[in-house]
């Protein structure tokens, strides 16, 4: 398919899968995702990790009334990673990063997905992000979801979205589009165990 073509129906099976029920070999997928040089360099910590750095994080941070960090799975592969973290009440930020050669709606459909899990089964009211400023194409992506930026500094974007906001854009042409585009792919948010 090229890439950004429009296809009406896309199936797959997405899985949001807490890191605690990751196999060895599926967190070694996911780090590899984590630390290609294009997508670590956009993280607010752009060092490259070790997998035992990384399983004995996964392992202490994984998932837990602070925060919690998915692998994203679709149909037989880790795609990318998803989280939020600092939540404090109904608030918390988000991240996402995906495999580079991933179709470029289901790194939208997952958001779609992911916000509107924030927002109606955690019950979140304000999510926030923070982008690198040398990444404007994140920045244009959470805008797209209706994110605005509050502030910035020389290094981020700071940027917030309110449940408020989010319903407003529930009827969006991206949200119809998404909806349309993935109405044969199955999702699963896997309970942290």
């Amino acid at each position: 398919m090229e890439r950004g073509r429009v296809q009406t129906m896309l199936e797959s099976k997405l899985q949001f899968i807490p890191l605690n029920q990751l196999s060895y070999e599926q967190h070694a997928q996911l780090l590899n995702i984590r630390n290609l040089k294009s997508i670590r360099d956009m993280m607010s910590d752009a060092k490259e990790i070790g997998l035992n750095e990384h399983l004995a994080w996964a392992d202490k941070y994984g998932c837990n009334t602070k925060q919690c960090y998915y692998a994203l799975k679709n149909t037989d592969q880790i795609i990318g990673g998803i989280n939020c973290t600092d939540i404090i009440a109904s608030e918390c930020s988000w991240g996402i990063y995906i495999k580079p050669n991933i179709e470029v709606g289901l790194a939208s459909f997952a958001t779609y997905l992911f916000l509107k899990h924030l927002f109606e089964k955690k019950e979140m009211e304000l999510i926030w992000a923070k982008v690198r400023r040398i990444n404007p194409k994140t920045l244009r992506f959470n805008e797209s979801f209706g994110f605005t930026c509050k502030r910035e500094d020389e290094e981020f974007y700071y940027l917030e979205l309110t449940k408020e906001a989010w319903q407003e854009r529930s009827n969006s042409r991206l949200f119809q589009t998404l909806m349309k585009r993935y109405k044969n792919t199955t999702y699963q948010f896997m309970e942290n165990s």
